[in-house]
């Protein structure tokens, strides 16, 4: 499987883990698709039959060969942790298996060579101490932006496997907003529904796209390596029609093919976290049999008494004059004059993703208001 392929499968991933997971019209929302496929593709490395088929089926649209899923995720994690960036960007993974099971060296090795993984074994029966525990790994990765994860009583002694993921990202924009210019304006929720919200303005040359559905503008981070792109409905509450028809090969299409335009731009200011639970979602979108009792993981164990328990995620990003910081754990046809530049106003719902040059959506999210 062409690698084009798996990073059209890996954006068509992020575009249903965002529509499983804002059914509130009102929420926004921040996920990083790259950390919660990291850790699926680490237990698709240990799984068999129709278990692995349905992990692969949801990040890679199940025409990637087991070799093929290994080498892209091995490729991802060097590149998320390469050194010597002009920005922060790390990821760390990790599966905490019950301590009654004993991980296979096969597995272990997988890991440790194709994913830069880490696994270890915890007494779930004590559900405190695991859930610190946890929660520590999770803190220290994300630079102490995600707290408390786990809970306790989301553990117990049957608890068999948590997957963890965890992501920071850092950067300043390659050209940044200038703070006086930034002033209060009102935000269109919904009907009748505004909200005044700090909203900041440039004018500058970005990537830039419009067609009569919506506009998509791009604004880099220092070293031009990892872009903000942003998708803006024409329609003022148009951003759910959008979303249910955007294609993961459209977004990858931005990334691979943008022009540079001259763009006035108004953006908010914002900073939020969200808290998933992912069980529910993975499961809407074909991941069942890993969360049954009959789930075949025998390529971690040696046996079939293995399964997922929980998939946990939560994520923070905070959008200023300045930059990005972001963390996480798991164009339109614009009437304007001939000569003057495009109008990019935030004022309404929007989508936006943090995406690597390479095509990796590292995070992505709704904005709907604070």
């Amino acid at each position: 499987m062409a690698e084009g392929s798996l990073l059209e499968a890996q954006a068509d991933f992020a575009l249903q883990l965002l529509r499983a997971s804002a059914p509130n019209a009102e929420k926004s929302l921040i996920l990083s698709p790259v950390s919660i496929s990291i850790a699926l593709a680490m237990c698709h490395a240990g799984a068999g039959n129709e278990t692995a088929l349905q992990i692969a089926k949801a990040i890679a649209s199940g025409s990637a060969s087991n070799e093929d899923i290994r080498k892209h995720f091995s490729s991802l994690m060097a590149e998320l942790n390469a050194p010597n960036k002009t920005y922060a960007l790390d990821s760390a993974n990790r599966i905490y298996v019950n301590n009654k099971f004993e991980l296979l060296d096969t597995y272990k090795q997988i890991l440790t060579e194709s994913f830069e993984g880490k696994f270890e074994n915890i007494d779930f029966s004590k559900a405190p101490e695991a859930a610190q525990k946890i929660n520590a790994f999770v803190e220290k990765a994300t630079r102490d932006k995600i707290r408390n994860l786990i809970s306790p009583n989301m553990i117990d002694s049957l608890t068999r496997v948590i997957l963890v993921n965890a992501i920071y990202f850092k950067g300043n924009w390659a050209d940044k907003f200038n703070k006086e210019r930034t002033e209060e304006k009102p935000f269109h929720l919904s009907e009748n529904n505004e909200r005044q919200i700090q909203m900041m303005k440039m004018t500058a040359d970005f990537p830039y796209y419009e067609n009569e559905d919506f506009q998509v503008l791009g604004l880099p981070y220092q070293g031009e390596e990892i872009y903000m792109y942003i998708v803006l409905p024409t329609k003022r509450f148009g951003l759910s029609e959008v979303l249910k028809n955007l294609t993961g090969k459209t977004l990858i299409g931005f990334v691979q093919h943008r022009r540079k335009s001259e763009v006035f731009v108004e953006l908010p200011r914002f900073k939020l976290e969200t808290s998933l639970s992912l069980g529910d979602t993975l499961k809407k979108l074909g991941i069942v049999e890993a969360f049954k009792d009959s789930a075949d993981f025998s390529g971690m164990t040696g046996s079939k008494d293995l399964y997922i328990s929980e998939v946990v995620h939560k994520a923070f990003i905070e959008v200023n004059e300045e930059g990005t910081e972001a963390a996480a754990a798991t164009g339109v046809g614009v009437v304007r004059p001939e000569d003057a530049p495009p109008i990019f106003i935030a004022d309404h719902p929007f989508l936006y993703l943090l995406v690597s040059n390479s095509g990796h959506i590292v995070f992505t999210g709704i904005f709907r208001s604070m």
